[in-house]
């Protein structure tokens, strides 16, 4: 078959159908084998119809007449050639949610752009698992110059190139020889009527989930020293503690950035499997991670830190006696069948959040526009202030919070159950009904986004993995699947929901096996803790849990330190649940470290023009004055709007920079080194990573925080605490140097005043 033809109302049927989204499902498989031979005739249900026509194969909506179609050029692309089933359902179930959103007018995700000054677009299905991803370039407007001439050729889409690189880009000019074949034959195609019930299924054997293979690279962290070594003394003290204690009680090991907390918690599993394997015992445990980016992190400390690797198999691609996986993976394995890795708003869990983003905005949009002149007499001024005052990216978080943690995770969804849960301190103000009203209105147009495109966010995956596990089904199995310990790395950036799973990972109902890092000051905005949340998740309580408080810093200078010391002093003042880890802390630099550091500074600029046109040579500064080289330094902007601007300038004076795309991403930062370039990401995206110095770009009043202080809202508490959160985390990923700039008409902002007060950080006009 030259060419794969589906209209988009047959697309429409395949990413809502559940048992076409994985090689899992007997359906799904039927699918996989039809996309290896197009030729083979097989059927996909009842209103799928599956015709052969012009040399090419059709998948149509039974009775379907719109002239919309996706089109994949097999002979250019051999798409479907070399994948295995399970990745070749994933790329068609990519590409076909990619249709929806375009021909909806919706916003893509971040595995989908359009090709600036072209009517190209790309698609990347396997995005954040390899290095160089494969990518499907689509023509948006395929013949155009014969389709404006001709009536009922629709909004076509063509799928003409399957590679890692970007070719020609904008200019190249795709093949239309098979496209035209496509759109003369479907006349042809709509008249034949060869749908049946669905066919059977090859008794050939559903292949394995696929492992992808990941690259190793260096730690900057250090973190590489190996098991022996690192129980050769050393530890400090209190990290010895840790890794020493046994997982028999919960554990909670915190401390500020820069103390090795991760790596704590990687040695004393390799720990606990050591002395299993020892005496004997079967021992088996999970690390439980909250992105794709931190686990391969965490694999990769494993792997340098257990050198004789008996815990790996053969291909390092997986762990033999303890499994490391981000909350979303695990629940969506313990739904089985019920959810596929294409249902996933993304298989990143950072990302997913980010497209939850995305989508709550356009559902506020919406709400704002249709809703709000019924609404108004009725909402208390305090929400219609928040709702018309607040800028629309702030104001997404703030739903987004408030429909993770409230409608969805304490109401469940439901209306008279959200009308009675008290509202956060730090969250959505509602102050009655209608406020609440408002709020549904939006989680409703929410919902409908996501169930359009056939997808599920985190807290929908995370909530139903809740409902099965506590039934008796899980409680007979537990003992048979449960782990006899529990890993949890930056519990911080988990909400309610997502931990209200863990208890229920170990085998024993009565037991916690439990260790787990946090340093709340780096969770971003308030997830609807109080102080005691964490231990009565866990089960903290007399003698029966323990924590262990890690002060030193061995990332930062005490020059960082203050500073960093100054932003987390504001918070811990100002809100009831910011901890101030840093109160204690204190620099493990040698005195030669500490000769490399230098005072931190705030350089003021008459414009935001002026500031983006001088970020690069502000870095350039810091690397010749560290001696670091360009990757060294990251460049922090506190806003997509610099973050942008700062790209296009980058971009125009033909800089050397990387992007950052996801939370911690080493293998990016190992590739601006072997480049030389500078790392550039938003500060969300900067944790779990270091750098000799960073340029913190926008941090001025009213910008961070967002809004001035002084109205008492409670949405803006929210996005206070989590400019605390985002300022605090850029500023420790600096060893030895800290640059901040802003607009001098703004002022330095109200979170740097003391650092300003107290001299430890200087002001440059």
């Amino acid at each position: 078959m030259r060419f794969l033809a589906i209209d988009r109302e047959a697309v429409n049927e395949l990413v809502q159908s559940r048992t076409l989204q994985s090689s899992d499902f007997r359906d799904g498989q039927v699918l996989a084998s039809f996309l290896r031979k197009p030729n083979d005739q097989v059927t996909l249900g009842p209103e799928i119809v599956i015709a052969k026509a012009n040399s090419g194969a059709y998948l149509l909506k039974r009775g379907g007449v719109g002239p919309d179609i996706l089109v994949f050029d097999l002979e250019l692309t051999r798409i479907f050639d070399s994948q295995c089933d399970r990745e070749n359902i994933l790329i068609l179930q990519k590409i076909l949610r990619f249709a929806t959103r375009y021909w909806a007018n919706e916003k893509l995700t971040y595995s989908e752009r359009l090709v600036a000054d072209s009517t190209k677009a790309v698609v990347f299905p396997f995005q954040f698992k390899r290095d160089q991803p494969l990518r499907a370039a689509i023509e948006r407007k395929p013949d155009h110059k014969r389709a404006i001439k001709r009536e009922g050729t629709g909004n076509n889409l063509l799928v003409y190139k399957w590679s890692k690189d970007q070719g020609d880009g904008a200019e190249e000019e795709p093949s239309v020889t098979n496209y035209r074949k496509a759109v003369k034959g479907l006349s042809e195609a709509r008249s034949v009527e060869n749908a049946d019930t669905l066919g059977s299924v090859s008794s050939a054997e559903i292949p394995a989930l696929s492992v992808t293979q990941l690259d190793g690279c260096a730690n900057p962290i250090h973190g590489h020293q190996g098991f022996e070594r690192w129980m050769s003394g050393i530890l400090t003290s209190k990290q010895q503690e840790f890794v020493d204690s046994s997982f028999k009680y919960p554990h909670r090991v915190e401390g500020p950035a820069g103390t090795g907390k991760t790596l704590c918690l990687v040695l004393k599993c390799l720990r606990s499997l050591l002395e299993a394997e020892n005496s004997g015992e079967s021992h088996r445990g999970v690390f439980v991670v909250h992105s794709d980016s931190a686990k391969r992190n965490v694999e990769e400390l494993f792997i340098a830190n257990e050198s004789t690797q008996r815990f790996l198999n053969k291909d390092r691609q997986r762990f033999d006696e303890i499994e490391i996986v981000t909350l979303q993976e695990w629940c969506a394995e313990a739904l089985g069948t019920g959810i596929s890795e294409a249902e996933f708003l993304d298989s990143d869990a950072y990302e997913s959040k980010q497209a939850q983003l995305l989508y709550t905005l356009e559902a506020v949009d919406e709400a704002v526009n249709e809703d709000l002149s019924s609404y108004r007499k009725l909402l208390s001024d305090e929400f219609l202030a928040f709702l018309e005052e607040t800028d629309e990216w702030d104001r997404a978080q703030v739903f987004q919070h408030e429909i993770s943690v409230m409608i969805k995770g304490r109401a469940r969804g439901e209306v008279e159950r959200y009308k009675k849960v008290p509202r956060l301190r730090y969250g959505l103000p509602v102050c009655g009904d209608a406020d609440k009203g408002f709020a549904l209105s939006v989680y409703e147009r929410y919902q409908r986004r996501i169930e359009i495109s056939g997808q599920f966010d985190t807290d929908d995956i995370v909530l139903s993995a809740f409902g099965y596990l506590n039934t008796p089904i899980w409680r007979r199995r537990r003992v048979r699947e449960g782990y006899d310990f529990i890993a949890i790395d930056e519990t911080h950036l988990f909400n309610l929901n997502e931990l209200s799973i863990l208890h229920f990972m170990s085998k024993e109902a009565n037991e916690i096996p439990i260790a787990y890092t946090v340093d709340r000051s780096q969770a971003t905005g308030d997830w609807g803790w109080d102080d005691g949340s964490l231990e009565k998740v866990f089960g903290e309580s007399g003698e029966s849990g323990n924590s262990t408080v890690i002060r030193s810093i061995f990332r930062s200078s005490p020059q960082v330190i203050n500073l960093a010391c100054s932003v987390t002093a504001g918070g811990a003042s100002l809100f009831t649940n910011f901890d101030d880890p840093l109160a204690l802390a204190e620099s493990a630099f040698t005195a030669s470290e500490e000769a490399s550091a230098a005072q931190p500074f705030f350089k003021q600029y008459p414009s935001d023009a002026e500031m983006v046109a001088d970020v690069f040579s502000v870095a350039s500064e810091i690397e010749q004055s560290i001696g670091c080289g360009k990757s060294g330094v990251a460049i922090v902007p506190f806003s997509e709007s610099l973050l942008q601007e700062i790209e296009k300038e980058g971009r125009r004076l033909n800089k050397p920079f990387e992007i950052l795309k996801k939370r911690g991403d080493l293998n990016l930062v190992k590739k601006a080194s072997e480049s030389a370039r500078f790392v550039v990401g938003a500060p969300d995206l900067v944790g779990g990573l270091e750098f000799d110095g960073v340029v913190l770009v926008g941090v001025d009043k009213g910008r961070v925080p967002p809004l001035d202080e002084g109205d008492g809202m409670g949405s803006l508490n929210f996005l206070r605490y989590a400019s605390h959160n985002r300022l605090y985390v850029a500023i420790t990923r600096a060893k030895f140097q800290v640059g901040v700039l802003g607009v001098r008409e703004r002022g330095v902002s109200q979170l740097l005043s003391q650092a300003v007060s107290e001299g430890w950080i200087e002001v440059i006009d």
